[in-house]
């Protein structure tokens, strides 16, 4: 098929051989853009989608009054938070964005000793003209973060006052030959690009982006760091290799940090074989713990929900700064100094064909043949003429009008399995449904790739993968689940001005809990409106608004920048340095809270916030 022939008319679809229908990227023009013809006159006409180059991660979209305003319902709300028009733009790197200076982070403790680190001689550090492609150089957390040595690699930094004086006779750490386990054999959070444990890597990518040769964050001198990271892999120690862990039991390591959490630092010295001197100079209020699972942590217990996992398993109410994948609205309404201690983050998607082209291949090649089934929202097709194809510059550009309304596959479980239920029931009795599974059940990355609004619901707990892989397909998600937060947004940290609302929805759930079709597709009687209703009054200008700002957002949730992935199917083992707006905007917000500056706030917060009768359960 010549894709040349669609360049200057509207491209319809002929279904029925869809799947089997390739296309050849470099066929597709470079120079294609996509016009967008607005019904209402005092509109813009002809307005440039793609923005001024059209690359994705291309934040420079600043033509648009509408960036930086709350979407919602159509309308806009013009006292939402913004930062010059584009709240994005917080999490930028500011040119030699100034550093917290050491001594007036930590002052004259004269409580603990450190003279034993003072008259050692530490490594230096690389100087800038050494760092000048690293993409953290301007961030104020530039070699000012310690990465406690890997066990006996003297080369990490194994060697001096910083090895516990009081034990020698240090074992392996366990998640280390395990990691070595599945790295090698490919399986377990190593294991293929589509593996159910990929979800579970932040542990491995926060390591990378604090400790890659690339990177520039680590100082090799503890006397230097405003900020000091723990290299424990709970979640690598949890499964073992394993999908499904068998040993739920707490292990010693994770005693001894829930130990040094609470100022006894016995087990710290004597399993890590580390020095407790950084501990005790905070109480730990500058070191980070990662968490990669929501229901998981320094513990693992069975059947809990609610806010007992933030509580308990993961530490949240305590001095040091967590990174994890999650936290609810309701604990955020309750304890909102203490979450923004800590920052929550996107899952990650470790595998590279999401993000490299290669699905984004497969989208397009059926792009040309879905159309004229109509199962296409009217405000897509009234309202915009596709003038070429979907290629800008090497990469497709999927962040325009879409050929089907919407897609939803999910599996009924979870806390809100009744809301899955009615949501796959009444999904079958729509028309994107009929086209997208007429050949069978088309994969998940398609679906999203070719639909305008993806619903998104909470899974076992209030988020899931599928909220941050909808972002990154292009597909605007709708949120079900009353207890989600959106990372990096003023949901989860009252101090960043990005509202979710800019690139996503939020709808009721009580709307959708009962299936409003029979199982033969009869609309029930009395029944509300389903969700293909609802979705088809929303307005070509309120999508056009959301679209526009997911592209950003897609940027934000991504651990790896487009150029970044350089065509890997897996960066972790390919040891490709997360370069992403995710990571980047980690790297921001750690170096705001440097030096366990927003403890004090969540301490105060918890002398009059008694801890207690906090939510069993995760609201739908």
């Amino acid at each position: 098929m010549d894709i040349d022939q669609f360049k200057d008319d509207t491209i319809t679809l002929n279904v029925s051989d869809f799947v089997q229908t390739d296309i050849n990227a470099t066929s597709i023009p470079s120079d294609a853009d996509l016009k967008v013809t607005k019904n209402n006159s005092n509109d813009k006409s002809n307005i440039n989608m793609i923005g001024d180059s059209g690359d994705k991660n291309n934040d420079d979209d600043d033509d648009d009054d509408t960036t930086g305003k709350k979407v919602e319902s159509g309308e806009l709300d013009d006292n939402s938070a913004n930062l010059e028009g584009d709240p994005f733009k917080f999490f930028s790197f500011s040119e030699n964005e100034e550093k917290r200076n050491v001594d007036e982070v930590y002052g004259d403790n004269s409580e603990v000793d450190l003279s034993l680190h003072k008259e050692y001689s530490y490594p230096s550090d690389p100087s800038r003209e050494d760092d000048k492609d690293c993409p953290f150089l301007d961030s104020s957390l530039y070699r000012s973060v310690y990465v406690y040595p890997t066990w006996k690699n003297e080369a990490d930094g194994w060697h001096g006052p910083i090895l516990s004086t009081k034990y020698t006779n240090i074992t392996e750490w366990p998640w280390l030959y395990e990691e070595k386990r599945a790295k090698e054999g490919r399986f377990g959070h190593y294991g293929p690009a589509r593996n159910q444990m990929g979800q579970y890597t932040l542990e491995l990518i926060v390591r990378e982006i604090m400790t890659h040769s690339d990177s520039c964050l680590r100082t090799m001198d503890p006397l230097k760091a405003t900020l000091f990271y723990v290299p424990y892999l709970p979640s690598v120690e949890f499964h073992k290799g394993k999908t499904y862990a068998v040993d739920y039991s707490t292990s010693s390591y994770a005693t001894a940090i829930s130990n040094a959490i609470e100022g006894n630092y016995e087990d710290w010295e004597q399993l890590f074989g580390l020095t407790s001197d950084f501990w005790k100079r905070k109480k730990g209020a500058d070191h980070i713990l990662v968490f990669s699972e929501p229901l998981h942590g320094l513990s693992h217990p069975r059947n809990k929900r609610g806010s007992y996992h933030f509580i308990h398993t993961q530490k949240m109410l305590t001095p040091p700064i967590i990174v994890s994948v999650e936290v609810s609205t309701s604990f955020v309404k309750k304890y909102p100094k203490c979450s923004a201690k800590n920052i929550v983050v996107p899952y990650p998607n470790p595998d590279g064909n999401w993000f490299n082209g290669a699905f984004d291949k497969e989208a397009i090649s059926a792009w040309k043949n879905l159309t004229e089934a109509k199962a296409f929202l009217q405000a897509e097709n009234e309202t915009i003429t596709i003038a070429s194809s979907i290629q800008i510059n090497d990469h497709f550009d999927l962040f325009q009008p879409r050929p089907v309304a919407q897609y939803y596959s999910a599996g009924n479980h979870g806390t809100c399995t009744y809301l899955r239920k009615s949501m796959s029931n009444d999904f079958h009795c729509t028309a994107s449904s009929d086209v997208l599974n007429k050949k069978g059940k088309v994969p998940y990355h398609f679906g999203m790739r070719v639909s305008t609004f993806c619903p998104a619901p909470g899974g076992d707990s209030p988020s899931a993968k599928r909220m941050f892989d909808v972002v990154n397909s292009g597909c605007i998600p709708i949120i079900l689940s009353h207890d989600y937060v959106w990372p990096f947004t003023n949901e989860a940290d009252q101090n960043i001005p990005l509202n979710s609302s800019l690139f996503s929805l939020r709808w009721q759930t009580s709307e959708l809990w009962e299936a409003k079709y029979t199982p033969q597709c009869e609309l029930k009687e009395n029944a509300s409106p389903s969700l293909q209703a609802k979705i088809e009054q929303i307005k070509a200008d309120e999508i056009f608004i959301l679209r526009k700002n997911l592209r950003k957002a897609s940027n934000l949730y991504s651990y790896w920048s487009y150029d970044g992935y350089k065509g890997s199917e897996f960066p972790l083992l390919d040891n490709i340095l997360p370069d992403g707006g995710a990571s980047k905007a980690l790297v921001k917000l750690l170096g705001l809270r440097a030096g366990g500056s927003h403890w004090e706030g969540c301490a105060a917060e918890l002398e009059t916030n008694i801890v207690g009768n906090d939510p069993n359960s995760f609201v739908c």
